[in-house]
């Protein structure tokens, strides 16, 4: 599931999209962050297609997450009304990790943990 979806993400990219995850790392999980979200970054992959390819079917180890913020402690129930239409309709804050989350409301959860975040469109 995780390489399918690094796989995804990769994909993502070399079409020109940029692509959020809205997690935290493994080393910061603790019972004090139980029930918020703490951070969000942007996952970082080979983009050419070429790249891609580069890693046959193998696990894409060459992506990582730069976290640009650790440092927010939001509850889930400030997403209560979010819906991710990618998942059944889904409250996005019930929504299992791995899951995409359509645009609007990506946008709308990024506005929540981050009130400064302003959306545009990357690809230029």
């Amino acid at each position: 599931q995780t390489a399918r979806k690094l796989w995804e993400i990769m994909a993502a990219q070399s079409r020109g999209f940029v692509v959020l995850v809205i997690a935290l790392p493994a080393s910061d999980y603790s019972t004090t962050g139980r029930g918020h979200y703490l951070g969000y970054g942007v996952a970082v992959c080979p983009a050419e297609a070429d790249e891609v390819g580069a890693f046959g079917n193998g696990f894409p180890e060459a992506c990582r997450v730069h976290w640009i913020t650790k440092d927010i402690k939001v509850p889930y129930s400030a997403a209560s009304r979010l819906v991710n239409g990618m998942n059944n309709n889904y409250r996005i804050e019930l929504t299992r990790d791995g899951f995409e989350v359509d645009i609007e409301n990506g946008t709308k959860l990024l506005q929540i943990l981050s009130p400064r975040f302003e959306a545009r469109d990357a690809r230029g």
